[in-house]
């Protein structure tokens, strides 16, 4: 069965030998590619084809293992583990930089799922193995179906019909995720502008108070990709921190579907959707059947010296980092429980204006201390409903991006009767990475598709069938997933 997404492998060589013309190019480059990249074990003979480039002169050897890896070699890193099965298929030398070849198989010998993947090294025997070039994976697997969709990712920003979503698009030969990445960002709406007042309810209340502020999606600059909130600073009021300890602090985190609209309508000036904003019932803010994360809980001892360069002052380092969806808005909570002496706030926060002279939409909504009708003390939870107002207190926050995810287009069964098994993937996963293949499918190409699932087995007598790939890399160490071939068996 063709490829979905069919891409010439003649038309591959041909764009191949257009490198030979750059020496230093190739030199960088050494290149593998092999055909097929999927084998019924129901045929009784087949062979494995592969295609070499590399710089003219050099003598090679191509590699297979069945564990990829992340394996250094003579001062060079290769993807394999370098497992006891590790075999050399092909010793020779480069002519022109080109060299095709290929492996008789029986494929019924073969184990059925367990991808194969083939690198190979090169280096001109004048300079020794301080000249090594290391080429790309490709891989292979057998499979018990009479076909399979074959799905390998080569050069795939010149697709017909490209992934689509958030993955590293430098990778010319497979699917791999980006590397995690830091952002810190002031979610405060384009036309929010500073107050400087000191107003007696504050979030750092040592007689109690409680606060939500809701940050929508836009002002965070979110894209749609998942990231985790990792930090949260204030901005104290011109710069002063008054040295204190607060006992009991917590810190918490929830999406919402609530989305302030600060638009005026243009003859009345007046906001032309006041009900957008935050309930005053804190219970009623975050979306409906999620919880709030506790990001923190404990002693909150704020110093002077630690001040930031850039003018914040961080709230208490998480001891749970928050997974934003990258779509909601971001409804942010803290709670502060009296202190032993009480008393009224020394830590003032800078607040901006998302409006004026009016309170709706709420982007914030407070209960504090002897404020509004709120009793003095004032436990946290006591407070069941609040205060809203169209304000936003200065806070910056950090975000970590470590998801990618890559979608397929929609590609058409072809068989009306066709019965996926469960997907064979060659796929790397470093220590403290994962990658997650899902599908979906629909009956016609405007029909409504279903819900994802981890099994192909969704597309079963359907006409479309689609797939998307979650990579997480691993934020301590970079170390990032890739996928190098997937395959489909049908029956």
């Amino acid at each position: 069965m063709p490829s979905p997404f069919p891409r010439s492998r003649p038309a591959l060589l041909l764009a191949t030998a257009s490198l030979l013309a750059s020496a230093t190019t190739v030199a960088q480059q050494p290149q593998l590619w092999l055909a097929p990249h999927g084998v019924s074990r129901l045929n009784a003979n087949a062979s494995l084809g592969w295609s070499l480039v590399s710089r003219p002169g050099d003598v090679y050897v191509l590699l297979a293992d069945s564990a990829p890896g992340n394996t250094t070699v003579l001062g060079r890193s290769f993807d394999l583990a370098f497992s006891p099965g590790l075999l050399a298929l092909a010793v020779g030398v480069f002519g022109q930089g080109l060299v095709n070849g290929n492996l008789a198989l029986q494929p019924p010998s073969l184990p059925a799922g367990v991808p194969l993947y083939l690198q190979f090294a090169s280096w001109a025997p004048q300079l020794g193995f301080d000249s090594l070039l290391v080429s790309n994976v490709d891989s292979f697997a057998a499979h018990s179906t009479p076909v399979a969709f074959a799905f390998s990712f080569e050069n795939i920003a010149a697709w017909a019909e490209p992934m689509t979503g958030l993955y590293d698009q430098g990778q010319q030969f497979r699917l791999q995720a980006l590397p995690p990445t830091t952002r810190v960002v002031r979610p405060l709406p384009p036309q929010a502008w500073p107050l400087p007042a000191a107003y007696a309810w504050q979030p750092l209340h040592p007689s109690g108070a409680r606060f939500q502020l809701a940050l929508r999606a836009a002002d965070l600059g979110a894209t749609g990709s998942p990231e985790r909130l990792t930090a949260v600073r204030w901005r104290p009021l011109f710069g002063v921190v008054a040295d204190e300890t607060f006992p009991q602090f917590e810190l918490l985190a929830a999406h919402s579907d609530v989305v302030p609209d600060y638009r005026l309508d243009p003859i009345t000036n007046l906001p032309i959707a006041p009900a957008s904003g935050l309930a005053p019932q804190f219970a009623a803010n975050p979306s409906a059947g999620t919880t709030p994360v506790t990001m923190f809980s404990g002693t909150y001892d704020i110093q002077a010296q630690d001040l930031l360069p850039s003018g914040y002052l961080p709230f208490p380092a998480p001891q749970q980092a928050f997974d934003y969806d990258g779509t909601s808005s971001l409804l942010l909570e803290t709670r502060c429980p009296p202190r032993p002496g009480l008393g009224t706030p020394q830590n003032f926060q800078l607040p901006y204006r998302t409006l004026t002279a009016v309170t709706q939409p709420a982007s914030m909504v407070f209960a504090a201390a002897g404020w509004n009708g709120q009793p003095s003390p004032l436990p946290p939870l006591a407070a069941t409903t609040g205060t809203g107002d169209a304000l936003l207190y200065d806070w910056e926050l950090e975000f970590e991006r470590t998801v990618s995810v890559a979608q397929s287009a929609w590609f058409a069964t072809l068989l009306p009767n066709a019965i996926f098994l469960p997907a064979i993937a060659a796929q790397h996963t470093p220590p403290g990475t994962s990658l997650v293949v899902e599908f979906r499918a629909k009956a016609s190409a405007t029909a409504t598709p279903g819900p994802w699932s981890s099994s192909p087995g969704v597309g079963n007598g359907l006409a479309f069938l689609q797939f998307r790939v979650t990579m997480t890399a691993n934020a301590t160490t970079g170390a990032v997933p890739w996928l190098d071939t997937l395959l489909l068996p049908v029956l």
